[in-house]
């Protein structure tokens, strides 16, 4: 995912990136580049790998924002405020309530909605307190997951931002539909 921005929410905490050039790291140094489409390889600059519990793809969004990847739930909360904020425009774009709210569902974690992974259950045999090996290896249910596209068009109007997907079965671009594409675009 590669977000292309020019202003951010006056809340975000964002280093400020004046007379910093991206630096350009050679092909082969770049992790998970195979993960991409060939035809993608040359524009790619970087790859950010965030941590995989269920939570990665809004890790991937704090972190291009600048706020860092443990920032996860202040993008869950200002995803869930878009959605509330403009319901109506939501509930059309995803063809209905019903998905409106599984969406809107899909925002709100809490320890509920958590899941061992099987790191935790080998642990728990070794382990006799399963509350502390609990807290360590629990990810977010299936059903928390970000989707996309759904979620692109969300983050792109919350923040004002192009959202990039590239995958091996479909890559996208997403524009806010709500205001100006940026026109000034940096790279991090």
């Amino acid at each position: 995912m590669d977000f292309l921005h020019s202003q951010h929410d006056s809340c975000l905490s964002k280093k400020s990136n004046e007379g910093h050039l991206p630096q350009i790291l050679p092909p082969n140094s770049i992790h998970f580049l195979d993960q991409f489409p060939v035809g993608y390889h040359p524009y790619i600059l970087d790859v950010v790998d965030v941590k995989t519990n269920g939570h990665c793809g809004y890790r991937v969004v704090a972190a291009e924002l600048g706020m860092g990847e443990e920032s996860w739930v202040v993008v869950r909360m200002n995803l869930l405020k878009e959605l509330s904020q403009w319901r109506q425009e939501c509930v059309e774009l995803f063809g209905g309530d019903e998905r409106y709210e599984y969406l809107k569902k899909s925002l709100l974690v809490d320890h509920m909605s958590m899941v061992p992974t099987a790191n935790t259950l080998s642990f728990v045999l070794c382990i006799s307190s399963f509350n502390f090996v609990r807290h360590l290896y629990l990810q977010a249910r299936t059903d928390k997951w970000m989707t996309i596209p759904d979620m692109g068009y969300v983050i792109a109007n919350r923040y004002n931002v192009l959202f990039v997907s590239l995958s091996m079965i479909q890559s996208l671009t997403i524009f806010p539909l709500r205001t100006q594409a940026p026109s000034n675009f940096s790279h991090y």
